[in-house]
């Protein structure tokens, strides 16, 4: 008989932390302010194709080495995006995903690692990653969609301009924003690219 739900979320948390040593960081509060020092990220993050994984986008500061993780749909909680039907493997127009809006201090940043985990194994990039991206003090910094599809354990992901769709969902969550706060930023990476991942028991 398989583990409980509770002890396979645990177990999937706790290797997180260990694996990455990064820092798990949530999305702002609805009464947040901008501040001097320290920025808005505004990212959506999407995926598609095989069923069964949870997300986590990992980020570090350049310089100091400080690094965070993003878990994208919060183990099927508050998703801004639903999939249109069940089918699995899904196509990429046919997604999940959230919006993130996460506080951090100014300075230059990079994605280090997309990971993928399920009940059973976690894939992972098994080259080189490194997507960049800067962190301007009191301005809500959108970077873009960024799209994870997994087919055969393989990572294909891919940054477009999704402002038309994002940053009116920012709004209606965040209503202290306007567009003089907002500041287009979009990642340093815009063809698909395609990660062959390992898997990790």
């Amino acid at each position: 008989m398989g583990r409980p739900l509770k002890y396979t979320l645990l177990w999937i948390i706790s290797s997180i932390l260990l694996v990455s040593c990064s820092v798990p960081i949530a999305n702002i509060s609805e009464q947040y302010r901008l501040k001097d020092n320290r920025g808005v990220v505004l990212l959506s993050l999407t995926a598609s194709g095989e069923c069964g994984f949870v997300f986590f986008t990992e980020i570090r500061e350049l310089g100091s080495g400080s690094a965070y993780s993003i878990g994208m749909q919060d183990f099927g909680r508050e998703r801004d995006w639903v999939k249109n039907d069940s089918k699995c493997p899904s196509t990429p127009d046919n997604y999940f995903g959230k919006l993130v809006a996460i506080e951090l201090p100014a300075g230059e940043y990079e994605i280090y690692q997309l990971e993928g985990l399920s009940k059973y194994e976690k894939i992972y990039a098994e080259r080189e990653l490194s997507i960049k991206f800067t962190v301007v003090p009191a301005k809500v910094n959108y970077l873009g969609n960024l799209h994870y599809h997994i087919k055969k354990k393989n990572f294909i992901y891919g940054v477009k301009n999704m402002m038309q769709r994002d940053i009116p969902l920012l709004i209606s969550k965040y209503g202290q924003f306007d567009s003089q706060d907002i500041i287009v930023n979009l990642l340093r990476m815009k063809k698909v690219k395609v990660m062959t991942a390992q898997s990790r028991p």
